[in-house]
């Protein structure tokens, strides 16, 4: 063998060395496909009908060039200014659009001041959206798209971006949380928050003022005709019963709503700058004392915050475990500082609440959130419901293997997925697997294949496996019932609020996909939309507000003895038909005030205690008179 030989083929075992070696960086950092520019196109019609499947609607991002693509996308689910689902998608040149989920529309398209400068992913509340383009924050109306406001962000952020009706919260990379309050009114001096108000308002009443429903055809035929003698006759008016119209009173709310803006009123000059532009005013900041790498969650009254500790927080992680080493990851909640959609007393910064949720693996995904309980999972396969309110474990679960992907949540199920742990049903009460699959003699509780869920059907549950093809499974078994290839849709899109499954790609392309029997939407009860009780007595309510909403109350039987009073376990709840627009707090006193009880808080505990404090008075037998 020849020098020039032997030197060629070190050179090419040295380039197949290193090319092996950027693989597996690559593979070990986790690089999705999302990344990649491809150009796909819809599957045959005859391959998707042979999987139950319908194209509902096609449409087209404005991606110009190969640059561009998209950053993030979400479902965004009913409130109650908006009872259709909705699609938001960030692209990262910028451009932010709003499109209906059911038709494919395109609502609005709104671009920021800089192009290719995206840093985090979108946020919203029911009036707006956000985006963060370099260190300035743009805010979008909702249902136009008009810019509201945009203003410089101080600090560099650590964090994405989380906001409610009231507040916007943000992480800085100094260890802080920081609130911010919205301002009411934008750039064009429109009161945007409270001209939706007046128009809710202004809606019930057409509401209550509807007239009573038409008499059918057999109630007419009971009643007397108009030249019936039986017929009773309408008395005549007199003239002095005649009321007079009286002039339009005057509408406090609605002159509100659409009085001028003007720095003269102390109540808007708050939210002004020098340049009479509308900005977030800061409310609170809470040292967290490091860094948080997700976005916090919010529930009713409270934030719930992830992180994975580091070594110089001792102060915070010594709170944790008194074995520092062997606790990788922690969470907390903080109170919000808001109650009923109105801003409380906030004088004070809010600190971390006791306990604490520990963890001895990473917190490689974000938690994910189901009304007031949040869901995470670490590296190494354990995964934990905590009740944002409550403040406590419901379960903790684990499935063997590092957790790397978000999880999927609906009303019924947890969907766990991972690196080598394949695709898990979890039972959303319980945290139990639910599937059993065979495999040879034994059975197994999760789809080695499955890589990630995209949407859940009735009966279907819809995944992608390790190539990006779509996997149809059986929602109830876990059996494959179908796959099709749609390996060129590269961007993920996880719906929680329907069946309907969405397609992307980084070329702007997006498809709709449905069961042909679905022509409606199958929706999952989601996060934002109206709650309710459905309980008829005390016991299942106490069971429904620990399964469903992470609240622990707890029914103090000595307080009920001490004053002689049974406690009402199975005593009917009477009809409650005025709770529409109540957070599930406000329904609870509501239900127990009409049975004689209310809750107080004692060291962070909720009581269920007897509304009454003074004894019973039993009931004075009757004096029996002698028999004559």
């Amino acid at each position: 063998m020849t020098a020039c030989t032997l030197r060629t083929v070190r050179l090419t075992l040295g380039a197949s060395a290193l090319l092996l070696l950027v693989i597996g960086q690559l593979a070990a950092q986790n690089i999705s496909r999302s990344h990649l520019h491809s150009h796909p196109t819809l599957p045959e019609p005859e391959r998707l009908a042979r999987h139950n499947l319908v194209v509902q609607w096609q449409s087209q991002l404005p991606t110009f060039n190969m640059k561009d693509a998209i950053h993030d996308i979400h479902v965004l689910g009913t409130s109650p200014r908006h009872d259709k689902e909705q699609l938001l998608v960030q692209l990262k040149s910028g451009t932010v659009a709003l499109i209906d989920a059911e038709s494919g529309k395109q609502l609005w398209l709104a671009r920021p001041d800089f192009a290719y400068e995206v840093v985090w992913p979108a946020t919203w509340n029911q009036y707006t959206i956000f985006c963060q383009a370099k260190n300035t924050l743009f805010a979008f109306d909702r249902d136009t798209g008009r810019l509201q406001f945009k203003q410089l962000v101080p600090d560099v952020q650590c964090a994405p971006l989380t906001a409610s009706d009231i507040h916007m919260f943000l992480s800085d990379e100094r260890g802080y949380l920081k609130a911010y309050e919205l301002p009411p009114f934008d750039r064009s001096g429109i009161r945007f928050k409270a001209l939706a108000e007046l128009k809710e308002r202004d809606r019930r009443r057409q509401e209550l003022l509807k007239p009573a429903a038409a008499k059918t055809d057999t109630d007419k035929k009971d009643m007397p005709t108009e030249n019936d003698p039986a017929a009773p006759k309408e008395p005549e008016p007199k003239e002095k019963e005649i009321a007079k119209a009286n002039p339009a009173k005057s509408d406090r709310q609605r002159d509100e709503a659409n009085a001028p803006v003007s720095r003269a009123n102390s109540s808007d000059a708050r939210y002004m700058d020098l340049n009479d532009e509308p900005n977030m005013v800061p409310v609170w900041s809470a040292g967290i004392g490091q860094s948080i790498s997700f976005k916090p969650l919010q529930s009713e009254n409270h934030l719930f915050v992830a992180l994975n500790l580091l070594p110089e927080n001792l102060a915070f992680g010594s709170s944790l475990a008194n074995n520092l080493t062997a606790v990788q990851g922690g969470a907390f909640t903080l109170d919000k500082t808001e109650r009923q959609g109105k801003l409380q007393d906030s004088s004070i910064a809010p600190v971390p609440n006791e306990p604490f949720l520990v963890s001895r693996g990473r917190f490689v995904t974000g938690p994910v959130r189901f009304q007031n309980i949040a869901y995470v999972a670490d590296d190494i396969g354990t995964v934990t419901a905590w009740g944002i309110e409550a403040n406590s474990m419901a379960w903790k679960a684990n499935v063997g293997g590092p957790v790397n992907r978000p999880l999927m949540i609906t009303e019924s199920e947890v969907f766990v997925t991972g690196e080598r742990v394949g695709l898990w049903r979890l039972e959303r009460a319980t945290g139990e697997p639910t599937w059993n699959i065979p495999r040879g003699k034994d059975t197994i509780g999760y789809i080695s294949e499955g890589a990630r869920v995209l949407a859940v059907g009735p009966r279907v549950v819809y995944a992608t496996d390790l190539a990006n093809r779509l996997l149809l499974l059986d929602r109830q078994t876990g059996l494959r019932l179908g796959l099709l290839d749609t390996s060129a849709w590269v961007v993920p899109v996880m719906n929680n609020q329907t069946d309907r499954l969405y397609l992307a790609a980084n070329d702007g392309s997006l498809v709709c996909l449905r069961d042909r029997d679905m022509k409606t939407p199958f929706k999952h009860l989601p996060d934002d939309r109206k709650l309710e009780i459905k309980s008829k007595n005390l016991k299942q309510l106490v069971e429904e507000l620990k399964l469903k909403y992470g609240r622990n109350l707890t029914i103090s039987k000595r307080a009920f003895q001490s004053i002689g009073m049974e406690i009402p376990y199975e005593k009917e709840f009477p009809p409650t038909n005025d709770m529409a627009g109540i957070e599930i707090s406000g329904q609870v006193r509501q239900i127990l005030r009409k049975i004689g009880c209310r809750i107080e808080v004692v060291g962070g505990q909720e009581f269920i205690l007897p509304t009454r404090t003074t004894p019973v008075e039993a009931p004075v037998p009757e004096e029996k008179q002698p028999a004559k």
